[in-house]
Parts: structure tokens; sequence; C-alpha cells
């Protein structure tokens, strides 16, 4: 949810969070952050030793004393290229504003599912009400698996996403703030011409020509 629209842990009460920089933030796959509110520090058993974790390690008695803050949860090597990455993402989308970016989202989603709902033997799998949703949209194609739809729509116009099958057979697409409108009129097209070719067929597509 980070980096699609602001997110106030104080707000929702949250005890434990955790992001990767990958994909909304525009960081790196191997970044991340792990919220864990003050009070429930004490909650969290930690059962490794690192270099920056602990206050004091005794090999003889093996008795671990955790740092008292946050701190006791890094442990091992920092990557750190890969937090100055994530760094200047996040400082990139600052300036932009959460707001600005959830209000272009959010268009684009809805313009995306309009299309999509158009096409004959097409179903939106993913929330309509806009309290619900974020720039992920899934749907299937009638008669052709996900996995089947997912891959000719990268072979004929390289368009990346993503098939799911834990409750239906269908498609993710990722929608961002700086995906164009271009780019997602040709996956309508496209999509449009999957559904069309799957109605003709006469037993469930697993592979398009």
């Amino acid at each position: 949810a980070v980096g699609q629209f602001p997110v106030d842990l104080a707000e929702i009460d949250c005890d434990y969070y955790g992001l990767l920089s990958y994909k909304w933030l525009l960081g790196p796959y191997s970044a991340g952050i792990l919220y864990v509110r003050r009070s429930r520090q004490e909650h969290l058993e930690v059962d490794w030793v690192g270099a920056r974790s602990t206050a004091s390690y005794d090999l003889r008695t093996r008795i671990v004393r955790p740092l008292p803050d946050a701190r006791r949860y890094e442990h091992g090597g920092f990557p750190w290229p890969l937090y100055f990455a994530f760094r200047d993402g996040a400082a990139w989308l600052s300036e932009i504003g959460l707001d600005a970016i959830e209000e272009e989202v959010q268009r684009k989603v809805e313009w995306l599912r309009a299309g999509l709902m158009a096409i004959p033997g097409v179903t939106v799998r993913s929330p309509a009400p806009r309290d619900l949703r974020t720039g992920m949209v899934a749907f299937t194609v009638a008669a052709a698996t996900g996995e089947a739809v997912s891959k000719a729509l990268r072979s004929r116009r390289s368009i990346i996403t993503r098939a799911t099958g834990v409750r239906f057979d269908g498609v993710r697409v990722c929608v961002a703030f700086y995906t164009t409108d271009a780019e997602l009129t040709a996956l309508l097209e496209c999509v449009s011409d999957l559904a069309e070719e799957a109605r003709r067929s006469t037993s469930l597509i697993t592979s398009f020509d």
C-alpha cells in the first residue's frame, strides 16, 4: 500500500507493519522497512545476534541483551546502495505528493475497469468501491486461463502482468501513476482480441497462438 496513498500507522492503530521498497515505492526488491510500535517491541522476541542489534552478548553464557530500541531488529550486513536507492525513490514520491499519486491512479483504475467491463467475456474481480481498491486490477477472460492471457499479453504487446489462480484463474494488472493512457489503451485492445478468440473457441484456451 505504501507509495500508492497515504498510510497513517497511528490512525489504524498498527502494532507491526512491514514493506518492501519494490514497485510502489520505486525502489529495489531487497530493501524494506519493519515498523514495530514501541509498546510492542518487548513482545516481538529476538533470537538472533547481529553486529548492530545487541547491547551485549556473552559467548560463555549465551545471554543476549538486545538494544532498547528498534535497532534490535537490524542484524547482518546491510546492502547500503539498495537503501540509498530506496531513499531517493521515496523522496521523489514525497515531492510529487501521495494524495496526487492516489488521485491519478484512481482515475486510471476507474477508466481501466470501465474498459474491461465493456468487453464481452471479461469479468473484473478486484473491489469496485474506491476505498477498497488500489492500483491492482484483477480480471478473468471466460474460456481462457489466466496464464494463457498473461503470456499472450506479453508476447503480443509486451504488456507485463501476473497470472493469479488463488481465488480465480485470471490476471492481475498493476497500474501506477506513471502508467500512460496509451499503455492502458493497448492493454484493453489486446484483452478485447483475446476475449474474442476465446469466445470462438470450443474448449478452454491454455495457450493463444
